[in-house]
């Protein structure tokens, strides 16, 4: 089962209007953001009554059941031996997912599980989260892909052990949820570009936290988890103004350091990608209208944290705490006007939000937004038809 052929079998189901969530080893691999060993099947979690149409859809794409049946899991597989196994839950009142299995016993998948975000062959794609994959490998034998997988989910006692931490491992929400808290730190995989953990390192060691706090990495790798300090705090729906101004203090403290152009230069990611549509620095099909209407912006460019609007930790009796550092060379009113973008485009912002920064950068943010949407595999229609009505 390739990364193709798990994204042609989404795009149909999900064209069909069906919600799935990707489980099993393309489950992990989707959180990975890259493929890590071979897949003998795809496993999909699925909504009970969507199954009838589930299944008209795999037939049309040559899949036909050959294994168990609803309301239990069951098996579909086409002509070439490719294999689909699809477990299916009844949604309850509290939308936790109840599924029946072939003993007869009923397991609860937690609704947080299916808030699980992760990319295949560069598509977007729904997928449980690391919490309840971990929780899907209790009560059976695992074998060799069950250890690896395990391993990139979540750290291993041994990865604890070289960064010196012992004690249980506690999950946190947010990101592609495979952060873990341990004792004094949280344990995250390495999402960037190696050297760039201990150019962070260094970095927050010079900046004076003044109205703000900024969680600091460890400048080693293990086996591909980074170590950072642990801040108090919880993210708050709607104080998008308070973040703005978290960041504004941030940006501050950063407005003297130095490009990083080893850091910046050298990405090539989808977000990337956004960034450098938004600033006209290279073109893109379906956007030629909205990079027609950006105009110069004087202001100074410098270090920005590219991405603060789930990256800022709020607590009743300490500063503001600012996590997941995503470095940027640009004006810091281009950081506050995605705030402004993700809040309009994502968390329902009344519409007078646009006018807390300049339009030029909410334009430029809307774009970046929309057109890393796109390079995600979703269609951007959200964000960019924003921007078009803004411009």
């Amino acid at each position: 089962m390739s990364a193709e052929d798990v994204v042609a079998i989404l795009n149909r189901l999900e064209g069909a209007g069906l919600s799935v969530w990707v489980d099993g080893g393309w489950g992990v691999d989707a959180l990975v953001g890259r493929q890590t060993r071979v897949h003998d099947d795809l496993d999909l979690v699925s909504v009970l009554d969507e199954v009838p149409a589930l299944e008209r859809e795999l037939a049309a794409l040559g899949y036909e059941r050959a294994g168990g049946g609803p309301p239990m899991s069951f098996e579909s597989v086409d002509a070439d031996g490719r294999q689909v196994d699809t477990h299916p839950f009844e949604p309850d009142a509290n939308g936790d997912g109840l599924y029946l299995k072939r003993d007869g016993t009923t397991w609860r998948y937690p609704a947080r599980g299916f808030e699980g975000r992760g990319v295949v062959a560069g598509r977007g794609v729904r997928c449980l989260t690391a919490e309840v994959q971990v929780i899907c490998h209790d009560g059976y034998e695992l074998d060799d892909d069950d250890l690896h997988d395990l391993r990139l989910l979540r750290p291993a006692p041994d990865v604890l052990a070289q960064f010196g931490v012992t004690g249980e491992l506690e999950p946190l929400h947010g990101g592609t949820g495979r952060a873990w808290r341990v004792a004094d730190l949280v344990l995250k995989p390495l999402d960037c570009a190696a050297r760039e953990i201990p150019w962070q390192a260094d970095l927050f060691t010079r900046v004076v936290e003044q109205g703000f706090r900024v969680s600091k990495p460890r400048p080693e790798i293990v086996d591909g988890w980074t170590a950072w300090t642990f801040v108090e705090g919880r993210h708050e729906s709607g104080r998008w103004l308070d973040i703005i101004e978290a960041g504004r203090r941030l940006h501050a403290a950063l407005a003297h350091e130095p490009r990083p152009a080893e850091i910046i230069d050298t990405r090539d990611n989808p977000w990337e990608v956004g960034d450098r549509v938004a600033w006209g620095e290279r073109p893109y099909d379906g956007v030629e209208d909205l990079l027609a209407a950006l105009e110069p912006v004087d202001d100074n460019a410098q270090l920005i944290h590219g991405d603060l609007t789930g990256n800022v930790l709020f607590h009743e009796t300490l500063d503001p705490a600012v996590i997941d550092f995503a470095p940027y060379w640009h004006p810091p009113e281009y950081a506050a006007a995605i705030v402004v973008a993700d809040a309009l485009c994502w968390e329902d912002a009344p519409p007078e939000l646009a006018d807390a920064v300049a339009r030029q950068y909410l334009l430029r943010a809307l774009i970046y937004r929309g057109v890393t949407s796109i390079e995600f595999g979703g269609d951007g229609s959200r964000e960019l038809d924003f921007a078009r009505r803004l411009s």
